[in-house]
């Protein structure tokens, strides 16, 4: 299932790729090839702090709380 999120990659000095949600800004995976980043971004979620903190209001798209692998505070 194609998502229409979309994901920046920033090569990184030690020669690893960096992925991150542009719609939440937060880093969603590190790999050696951008290829590998794939799995990684089809399983991530905005959470809903980030989208309240950043644009003031939940955009329509699912969005949960905490983010996987997060722990609540």
């Amino acid at each position: 299932m194609p998502s229409n999120r979309q994901f920046a990659h920033r090569p990184l000095r030690s020669g690893m790729h960096e992925s991150i949600c542009l719609r939440c800004f937060r880093t969603v995976g590190v790999a050696g090839p951008v290829d590998s980043l794939s799995a990684q971004e089809a399983e991530h979620i905005c959470s809903t702090e980030d989208l309240i903190a950043l644009h003031g209001r939940i955009e329509p798209q699912k969005a949960t709380s905490p983010q996987k692998g997060e722990e609540s505070a």
